[in-house]
């Protein structure tokens, strides 16, 4: 992985093929990963799902502010400010499992189109592409590969956990693109934890540990809240110098507060207030203890001061 997207959650899968056994098969393969499935026989078939279709991703909006950088200049660049706070109406989303992520068909299929010709008739989608090939399919696999018609191919031959891994990791590809000016909004004027291979690792050992199937960033710091297989939410909690210097400063206003202060400054605890909340929502003089945790640091392309709680969200 060489991103962490801003949000992940299980979404729906097609599948085309004229086989009925083959279709039985992916639904063995993927009948406990979390994934919507919709299974189709032929092209046709896919083509009329897909005339109705439509993301829900639509109804939620990130963009809080555009902003051009010279007024007196109207063909001047603009500089879009997202809304991380939104990432929460999506987790509370019921509709947005109904989103499809990757395709995956078969190249021969009759009667009707053939799988490299379906996908060209769904290109604008935004969801992934992948085909199912044949040793006699090979070349125009690769030539449709390199036109953009499909994301990936893999042979019918291959293991089905082969397949299986290639549709998990377009999956994730999905929501990269899907979450790409996220990063670019984070990255702006420093570095982000999500392109730094030190906290993606991090990440995924968490991932994997917790049994985590949805997660969703929660502020530019490069928190996430995230929700395990039997839905019970954790935050894990990312800070960095800088975060902690714009705390410390805004705490040094309390001359009762000096240890914390000095805590911070070690980075030996960092800070977390819930879910949208800053620290003007808490009585600071006395409840500040109850917001304090702490920390483990990681050294990557800058130091991130990191605490995983579990963390009570209706959602």
């Amino acid at each position: 992985m060489e991103f962490i997207p801003a949000y992940f959650y299980p979404t729906t899968l097609v599948f085309v093929d004229d086989l009925p056994l083959a279709l039985d098969a992916y639904k063995s393969l993927f009948a406990k990963s979390g994934f919507n499935c919709i299974f189709y026989e032929n092209s046709k078939s896919a083509l009329e799902f897909f005339e109705n279709y439509s993301t829900p991703l639509t109804e939620i909006n990130f963009i809080s502010k555009i902003c051009q950088f010279d007024s007196e200049k109207p063909n001047t660049q603009y500089a879009v400010q997202l809304d991380i706070s939104q990432t929460i109406e999506l987790a509370k989303s019921q509709t947005k499992y109904n989103e499809v992520s990757v395709l995956l068909t078969d190249y021969n299929m009759k009667p009707g189109k053939n799988g490299i010709e379906l996908c060209q008739v769904l290109k604008r989608h935004k969801f992934k592409k992948l085909l199912l090939t044949e040793l006699q399919t090979y070349q125009a696999a690769l030539k449709a590969l390199n036109n953009g018609v499909i994301n990936y191919f893999v042979s019918k031959m291959d293991a089905p956990e082969m397949i299986k891994e290639a549709v998990t990791e377009l999956s994730i590809h999905f929501f990269n693109d899907k979450t790409a000016d996220f990063r670019k909004y984070l990255e702006t004027n420093s570095l982000s934890p999500l392109s730094d291979p030190v906290f993606i690792e991090y990440f995924l050992e968490i991932i994997k540990k917790l049994d985590i199937i949805e997660y969703y960033l929660i502020d530019k710091n490069g928190s996430y809240l995230l929700i395990d297989s039997n839905r019970q939410n954790h935050v894990l909690i990312v800070h960095n110098d800088q975060s902690l210097a714009e705390f410390t400063t805004i705490l040094e206003e309390y001359n009762s507060l000096n240890k914390i202060v000095k805590s911070i400054s070690e980075k030996k605890i960092i800070p977390f207030f819930g879910i949208n909340k800053e620290i003007s929502d808490i009585d600071v003089a006395n409840d500040i203890n109850a917001h304090l945790y702490c920390s483990t640091v990681l050294d990557g392309k800058q130091k991130y001061y990191v605490h995983l709680l579990k963390y009570d969200l209706n959602l």
